[in-house]
């Protein structure tokens, strides 16, 4: 098995997770954590474990970005996302 290749997508998560610590707006941070779940599976792809992999986009690239971006989107239209007392 050739390790390059799984070697060099773990440095691209790594470049992408800092990336997404020192980006100063939430959009690129969100882009940048999507990013990095992605090299993760492709990571998982390479060492033949699809199924992580596939697990992997939905519940760690999917799912997170969509949420982020829901939440950024509420907050841009002035809805106030906190519970409330009564």
């Amino acid at each position: 098995m050739n390790v390059f290749p799984a070697g060099f997508l773990l440095f691209l998560v790594l470049v992408c997770g800092l990336f997404a610590l020192l980006s100063s707006r939430p959009l690129r941070s969100v882009q940048a954590l999507a990013a990095s779940g992605l090299c993760l599976a492709l990571v998982f792809a390479v060492l033949r474990a699809p199924a992580v992999a596939l697990g992997q986009l939905l519940f760690g690239v999917t799912f997170p970005a969509l949420l982020y971006l829901f939440v950024f989107r509420a907050c841009r239209k002035g809805r106030d996302l906190r519970c409330r007392r009564r």
